[in-house]
């Protein structure tokens, strides 16, 4: 019977309380145990593909670098610059020689084999 004060109630709750299974401990243990293995694996994953996007970025670079770089390492030879420097000089015969250079040096950067 249940006792009209808190008191009696806390106490008649606690005598009335049964004890856990016996199997319960090995269930928890065990979920517990595959939760955290599921964890590890997610976090296994998502380093993994972390690695694989930096590859694949440090690919993409490094492939972009090496078509647009010569061989030699230099925009335009010596007789290069020259060449395109009279055409640029027969279209602006105003330019200073060095704006001439200076220009055919800019113009060129970004296109691998000159101003074609």
């Amino acid at each position: 019977m249940i006792e009209n004060n808190d008191d009696g109630l806390e106490q008649q709750l606690q005598r009335d309380r049964l004890p856990p299974p016996a199997s319960l401990r090995s269930r928890v243990l065990k979920a517990v145990s595959h939760e955290l293995r599921a964890q590890h694996r997610q976090r296994r994953w998502k380093q993994a593909a972390a690695a694989a996007a930096i590859f694949l970025l440090w690919c993409h670079v490094s492939w972009t670098a090496a078509l647009d770089t010569r061989p030699d390492g230099l925009l335009l030879t010596a007789s290069e610059v020259e060449r395109e420097a009279v055409g640029l000089r027969n279209l602006l015969p105003d330019l200073p020689e060095a704006e001439v250079r200076r220009m055919i040096l800019i113009l060129s950067a970004g296109q691998p084999g000159g101003l074609r």
